[in-house]
């Protein structure tokens, strides 16, 4: 089970993600595969799908989740609003 400060359920599809949610335990939640080769959390996952490290309000779409930054300092991602896409 997910720890509650990492990922928080908004509704059946919308979720709030700490970007320091790690790798692993994202990938099993949200039954993702994303590599646990180069990044620790999924805020270097996402910072290297950008190429850089995004501000509020931007978004990108990965192995069908839609990830939209809410909150980023100069050097990481903190918080992440994740919407499931309809498959």
């Amino acid at each position: 089970m997910a720890h509650p400060e990492y990922i928080q359920k908004i509704s059946a599809n919308t979720f709030r993600i700490s970007g320091r949610t790690p790798i692993e335990q994202f990938n099993q939640y949200f039954q993702c595969e994303f590599s646990l080769k180069d990044f620790d959390t999924i805020s270097g996952i996402l910072s290297q799908a950008f190429g850089h490290i995004p501000q509020k309000g931007e978004s990108i779409q990965l192995q069908g989740l839609h990830f939209t930054v809410h909150s980023a300092s100069p050097s990481t991602i903190e918080r992440i609003h994740l919407k499931r896409l309809s498959e």
